[in-house]
């Protein structure tokens, strides 16, 4: 098969370490792995990447390259940034039309976040396209409604990454969901852990720092935070005022590590005793989690979004209902809230040394057997093989 792969990224690609983007850390790998299936695969991305397919360039460098993050947070005017923004990815949409004349794609695989602008740029396109969705719309009324009006062409395709997230977009018409994936081989396996709890993750009140850092604190146990603050003013005034000084006033107990980079956050997770993850929004994923089981390391986590179709209740972990009035289903652990995280913590190091190694085998042997990148390769194959049958 003949497939461009489309990625709206502010980087090249791959992004460098410190880019968090799911998307990314899925499209690439799975570009590279389509090839040596012996597929025709190309890559739409801006100038300086340097994924190991056919790359097609956009007219310029990525846009986090032309405007610097410095100059970006004097712009306080985030329409303005939105506009900046907006001027690169039409840039890539143009070429994208110019390459499926050109080229002539069996499919064009676009990931993106709300596909709006994806679908009215290729609206004129007889080629069959599938999007992988990677977000859940911010404004779901006002999305869904303009949504309706670019998608009723029939060689429009749609992946969700959970099935919880299709609920968001109900006007859709998804033909599978495929859960994301990564590569055991490079989240190497600690059998034992170590004695503290870890958190990786965007410092935004979404992903429930605030929340894993009480957790620690009331049940007295060390918690080694790392990863990155947003441009966002909100996100960074929530750091600065509401997690560092409960971390200030814990210096035993809460410790803001460095960023580590991408290939070092296996052995950050693998040296936890669990990790948590009690997200304040509807996660369509979260690559955390498998990651994080990957190395044998349980996840304790809010039962939003995709989390109870990637976590095995009390087998690679524990979910806990966020709340007595916002429950999800029922768990092992009945408190709700960060009392419920703090029941799921004390049962972890309350657990004999024999059955918690057995919890993390059991953590290691589900995400090979359920979350490895062969398998969603496998799946994308016959979406793929799928939609073509379809379009004949």
């Amino acid at each position: 098969m003949k497939i461009l792969v489309v990625n709206l990224s502010d980087h090249a690609i791959p992004p460098p370490p410190n880019a968090i983007r799911a998307d990314t850390y899925i499209s690439v790998p799975l570009a590279e792995e389509l090839k040596k299936r012996e597929h025709n695969v190309f890559f739409l991305c801006p100038q300086g990447s340097k994924v190991k397919v056919k790359k097609i360039f956009t007219s310029t460098g990525p846009f986090a390259s032309q405007i610097p993050t410095e100059e970006l947070n004097k712009i306080g005017d985030m329409g303005v940034r939105t506009e900046l923004l907006w001027a690169f990815h039409c840039d890539l949409y143009l070429k994208l039309l110019e390459a499926e004349k050109k080229y002539r794609f069996d499919i064009l695989h676009i990931h993106t976040n709300i596909p709006i602008i994806d679908l009215v740029f290729t609206n004129r396109l007889k080629t069959p396209c599938l999007f992988t969705l990677h977000w859940i719309p911010r404004f779901p009324d006002s999305e869904n409604k303009v949504l309706r009006l670019f998608q009723q062409k029939k060689n429009r395709y749609f992946v969700s990454l959970s099935d919880f997230q299709r609920k968001a977009f109900p006007s859709l018409p998804f033909i599978k969901t495929v859960h994301n994936a990564i590569f055991p081989a490079q989240f190497p396996f600690n059998p034992k852990g170590g004695n503290h709890l870890v958190f990786a993750g965007r410092f935004k009140r979404s992903k429930g720092l605030l929340e894993a850092a009480k957790t620690a604190v009331q049940t007295q146990k060390q918690l080694k935070f790392t990863g990155t603050i947003s441009m966002s003013y909100s996100d960074q005034e929530y750091f600065k005022k509401e997690v560092l000084p409960l971390a200030k006033k814990h210096p035993n107990l809460l410790f803001h590590l460095p960023f580590i980079e991408r290939n070092k956050i296996p052995s950050f997770y693998g040296k936890g005793k669990a990790t948590l993850f009690p997200i304040q929004w509807e996660e369509p994923f979260g690559l955390a989690m498998i990651e994080s089981m990957a190395t044998g390391t349980p996840v304790v986590a809010f039962a939003r979004g995709s989390v109870p179709e990637v976590i095995k209740d009390g087998e690679t972990g524990f979910i806990v209902n966020p709340s007595s009035e916002e429950k999800r289903g029922k768990w092992i652990i009945k408190k709700t809230g960060i009392a419920g995280l703090c029941e799921a913590v004390k049962k972890i190091y309350s657990m004999p040394e024999k059955e918690y190694q057995s919890m993390r085998k059991a953590c290691r042997e589900y995400i090979k057997n359920n979350f490895s990148f062969p398998r969603l390769v496998n799946e994308y194959e016959e979406v793929y093989k799928k939609i073509i049958k379809r379009e004949k």
